[in-house]
């Protein structure tokens, strides 16, 4: 494999910090990693606690970030938005906190786009809590 196949080093791991550090940002969420590169694909894992019905406004929000626009502007779905796991339902039920992921679709896309792309749509929008529901 050339260095041309590979995200040069630490890359994965700076983009990976940054999404982490723009997940921060969201209430209710907690427990952020992600899986390092496996040929040439990375996700990232998080909780969202949906004790309140703002969990479940974060979510939709989210969703529609990090699954809708991104397919509007970048034309392509290089990432997707989903739970994490088969006892994500299990989960629902109990209005607990649920495991979400992000997953590379694209090679070689960097989790820093996918902050960037967050901060653009969702968070530079919103600058407290009771703002998730007003936006």
């Amino acid at each position: 494999m050339s260095n041309t196949d590979r995200f040069p080093e630490g890359v994965i791991k700076r983009g990976c910090e940054a999404l982490g550090a723009s997940l921060k940002k969201v209430p209710l969420v907690e427990d952020y990693s992600w899986s390092g590169v496996d040929f040439r694909y990375w996700h990232a894992t998080f909780a969202i606690r949906c004790e309140s019905p703002l969990g479940w406004v974060i979510i939709r929000r989210l969703a529609y970030a990090l699954n809708t626009s991104v397919l509007e502007l970048w034309g392509r779905q290089p990432f997707v938005f989903k739970p994490e796991g088969e006892e994500t339902m299990f989960h629902a039920k109990k209005k607990d906190t649920i495991y979400w992921t992000i997953i590379a679709t694209e090679p070689m896309l960097d989790p820093a786009e996918v902050a960037q792309h967050l901060e653009m749509v969702l968070l530079s929008e919103i600058k407290e809590e009771k703002d998730w529901v007003d936006f």
